[in-house]
């Protein structure tokens, strides 16, 4: 067996006999799910607890010293990646974990739902309802770590449920926790994640109200990560100010900062779009300031409509030039070299995405900033667009092929999240003066 090291490459210390029998009684649990692992705390007598339950560094479970109730719930489940849930691997039953506070008036009926979703030729017996004990004694011993994209799965309100007394839980609003149940499940991933998506979509169909089960991006390896700039100045200034910025742009990168890649590229794309709607050229821009610098103007209002018709009518650039007029405007070519040269090996290639989408390298192996920075950003734009059709109409328009929204996709795609994002902030801010 080869020898434990620490990230320092030396040999690590031996385990102590507590954690030797944490990692066999909860075997099968590890086994089960191998994104965890059972760990003891450095300082003297510290405790042993289960790190990255749900692949989730924002959670851990303290094994405590009596533990046959927790290794009994623990070892017939698989906690989910992607899933805010629990599988129970004897029922074969999905939960997902809901809440564990007072319904509001909305949501009371929810108690009473339950309904047959036939999928692929299986029935699957939908309905929410109590949450089950295994959950409950998961939550118990279940303590937030860090901060959380994942809401910590829920669990804080069910860890007071299970913690605390009758009269604590009235006074906080904890209620009976409940949870949303689907029958019927073998687990597989993706296949799950393929039947959530379409339950999800029925669900909001019937019942605008209705909560639906959260699926969280897929996880990525920290060797795999297409990452981003954090700072696209370097760092963050003792001081700016702006003019008031363009409050549907705004909405839009506000919405792009909570949505998936998909959604984040498309509403990063629609703040260039509709800037670029509005974007009028040099010439039109000199003739309509010399019109309205007009002395006379008043004295002939009939006749300054005709002009200002017809300057704007010199304004004939289409969709595409517009969109590149306005980058060439307010973007700076060295900051998307910065973002591409994050990711060189990424976009030092072409990039096949399942469906059949290809995107042709945009830089070369041994491409220079001067040089990137001389071409411009036409082909970058063209990129761009190119992906806008084949995410918004399901193919690529000039070629036919398909951006398929699979898990891998999602990761091929986020680069170029991170290029279109760093763009559309220069538009935001700078579109005024283009």
């Amino acid at each position: 067996m080869a020898e434990e090291k620490t990230e320092t490459g030396q040999a690590a210390p031996e385990p102590s006999e507590r954690l030797v029998a944490a990692r066999i009684k909860f075997g099968p649990f590890i086994r089960a799910n191998p994104a965890s692992s059972i760990e003891e705390a450095k300082e003297p007598g510290g405790h042993i607890r289960i790190e990255k339950p749900w692949g989730d560094s924002s959670v851990a479970i303290i094994i405590p010293d009596e533990d046959d109730a927790l290794a009994a719930a623990l070892n017939s489940v698989i906690l989910p990646e992607r899933l805010v849930a629990i599988w129970h691997s004897e029922e074969e039953s999905l939960e997902v974990i809901w809440t564990a506070l007072r319904l509001s008036k909305s949501w009371r009926e929810l108690d009473a739902r339950q309904f047959d979703y036939t999928f692929k030729k299986t029935t699957h017996k939908c309905h929410f309802g109590p949450s089950s004990e295994k959950l409950i004694e998961i939550a118990r011993h279940t303590l937030p770590q860090e901060q959380s994209e994942t809401n910590h799965r829920n669990i804080y309100e069910f860890y007071n449920y299970a913690t605390m007394s009758e009269e604590e839980r009235k006074s906080v609003g904890i209620d009976l926790p409940k949870s949303f149940w689907i029958s019927d499940i073998k687990w597989e991933e993706s296949s799950v994640i393929v039947l959530l998506q379409n339950l999800n979509f029925f669900l909001t169909y019937y019942d605008d109200l209705s909560p639906t089960v959260v699926i969280l991006d897929p996880v990525i390896e920290p060797g795999n990560s297409r990452r981003r700039l954090r700072y696209v100045h370097g760092n963050v200034p003792n001081a700016f100010s702006s003019k008031p910025l363009n409050p549907n742009l705004l909405g839009f990168w506000s919405a792009a900062d909570t949505g998936q890649p998909v959604m984040r590229f498309i509403l990063y794309y629609r703040i260039i779009e509709y800037a670029a709607f509005y974007y009028l050229d040099a010439d039109v821009k000199l003739g309509l300031s010399q019109l309205l610098s007009t002395p006379q103007l008043a004295n002939d209002i009939e006749g300054a409509i005709e002009r200002v018709v017809e300057i704007v009518s010199m304004n004939k650039l289409d969709d595409i030039p517009r969109f590149k007029s306005i980058v060439r405007k307010a973007v700076d070519n060295k900051l998307i070299w910065r973002e591409m040269t994050a990711n060189k090996q990424y976009f030092s290639r072409d990039i096949k995405f399942d469906g059949g989408f290809t995107i042709k390298s945009p830089l070369h192996d041994t491409e220079t900033e001067e040089n990137f920075c001389s071409r411009g950003l036409d082909t970058m734009c063209d990129t761009l667009r190119d992906i806008r059709n084949a995410l918004s109409h399901g193919r690529d328009l000039k070629t036919g092929s398909v951006l398929t929204p699979t898990p891998r996709n999602l990761d091929k795609l986020r680069p170029w999240v991170h290029l279109i994002g760093t763009a559309a902030g220069e538009v935001v801010i700078y579109r005024h003066i283009t």
